[in-house]
């Protein structure tokens, strides 16, 4: 994989990744993205190069485990060889970053993470808004009832398969959505301090979502990976939708 560097973003979902990929990405985000500022850095915010099995084996085994490890190990390499010319790639997909954060620290040198937190109560509303639409989109009645149904199912919910896992599933799903977010949030936090014991702390930077939807916290981003953003881009929607 030579010396290109690759840079990824730690966080719940809910935090701004979207935003980061078009910030720096300098172009109206849109699903599928893969921007390139210039020659030498591409932006990228989706599952390149992941098979829909290999996504779901990735979230349903632990990020150490040797499965999951060959799995980002096979993206990895994918990405990097995305463009020859190319020597920096910026990952923002959060679901990407939990888990190649794992893998990138024990056989690349030169790698960068960005952990991302954002106010508990406020990821929380943003995560039932967002559910809220799905319901409109997919006419679901029942929205509760149709997320304990589909409890393993990452494309309707943020939930780590193999996190979900650890719980009894009888108690999970009488669990409150709210408190099942607020236990994903916490579980999440708790994976991020496990992992940045083993990383300097040169090639890591924690920050807050409050913070980089501010330009004093993307100049911070800025300068620790090295790329510019685009401030104008700033001030559009993402994915000409609301921000929330």
């Amino acid at each position: 994989m030579g010396n290109k560097e690759i840079i990824f973003v730690y966080s719940t979902g809910r935090c701004g990744t979207a935003y980061l990929a078009q910030a720096f990405g300098q172009q109206i985000w849109k699903k599928g993205m893969l921007a390139t500022p210039n020659d030498n850095i591409i932006v990228l915010h989706e599952h390149v190069g992941l098979t829909h099995r290999s996504a779901q084996v990735m979230k349903e085994t632990y990020p150490r485990s040797k499965e999951n490890l060959d799995i980002q190990k096979v993206y990895v390499k994918k990405v990097l060889n995305i463009n020859e010319t190319s020597n920096k790639f910026f990952v923002t997909s959060n679901s990407i970053g939990r888990y190649c954060c794992h893998f990138i620290i024990k056989i690349h040198k030169n790698y960068k993470c960005i952990y991302i937190e954002r106010d508990i109560d406020a990821l929380i509303t943003s995560w039932i808004k967002r559910f809220r639409n799905f319901r409109e989109t997919y006419g679901i009645k029942n929205l509760e009832l149709h997320l304990n149904k589909m409890w393993l199912c990452t494309k309707y919910t943020p939930l780590d398969k193999y996190s979900i896992l650890k719980m009894d599933k009888r108690e999970w799903i009488k669990m409150p959505l709210d408190n099942k977010l607020r236990w994903y949030c916490e579980e999440v936090k708790e994976r991020w301090k496990d992992l940045k014991n083993d990383i300097p702390s040169d090639k890591y930077l924690e920050t807050t979502y409050e913070k980089i939807i501010t330009e004093k916290g993307l100049d911070e981003i800025s300068n620790f990976i090295n790329i510019p953003y685009s401030k104008e881009l700033m001030k559009v929607r993402v994915n000409q939708s609301e921000k929330y």
